[in-house]
């Protein structure tokens, strides 16, 4: 569990930036029950953006079988991919 938070605690607290869920932060700070709602805020912001990639994953895994089933449509992504 720990090994997870070396890798979550960086990007939660670059994420501090967001203007959006700073506010949220501000206004469960100011609650009767800080740390748990501060917690809470943080905890559902994390499981958003952890269910947002996997669902990116999952429609990423048929695009990937496409491209290895079809070089050419793979080469056209990668120069694709390039010009950006």
């Amino acid at each position: 569990m720990i090994e997870i938070w070396t890798y979550l605690g960086p990007i939660l607290l670059a994420d501090l930036l967001n203007p959006v869920l700073f506010a949220f932060l501000v206004y469960a700070a100011g609650t009767n029950l800080a740390v748990i709602n501060s917690g809470a805020v943080l905890i559902g912001h994390t499981l958003g953006y952890f269910a947002a990639v996997s669902l990116f994953l999952l429609a990423l895994i048929p695009l990937v079988n496409l491209c290895l089933s079809l070089p050419a449509l793979a080469l056209l992504l990668v120069w694709l991919l390039a010009l950006f």
